[in-house]
């Protein structure tokens, strides 16, 4: 017949955290989502943001992507506010998927944290 395979349809989705969408599309992660950036921004003297990208392939989530920003003024703090992340995400999301936290100090990279699937976080310095 000359065929060289099928061709399937997939969806595949990124969706921001938090927004209206991620409660529709995933409300479970959304709330998990909100109560990590309430945690992480509990610890820190100052100001912290947090936004996360979650990809879904057929309404699946596959990973979640966070970019965590810290008005931290000291390595020391940085440092601290960092490990204190990869806690949280330990606690704070309970589905098995691989997630990734990028950090960044007074707009600067510092670091990430990277939380394979099943796996406990870890944090990474950039010196």
């Amino acid at each position: 017949d000359g065929s060289l395979g099928t061709i399937k349809s997939i969806n595949m989705q990124t969706v921001i955290f938090s927004s209206e969408e991620a409660e529709t599309v995933d409300k479970n992660l959304s709330t998990e989502f909100t109560v990590f950036k309430e945690r992480i921004k509990s610890q820190a003297v100052d100001a912290v943001g947090v936004v996360g990208y979650g990809t879904y392939l057929n309404g699946e989530i596959l990973n979640l992507r966070l970019e965590i920003y810290f008005n931290s003024k000291t390595y020391t703090e940085t440092n601290t506010l960092m490990n204190i992340a990869a806690s949280e995400i330990d606690n704070s999301f309970t589905a098995g998927f691989e997630i990734k936290g990028i950090i960044y100090a007074q707009s600067k990279l510092q670091g990430f944290i990277i939380k394979h699937s099943g796996e406990s976080a870890q944090s990474f310095t950039i010196y």
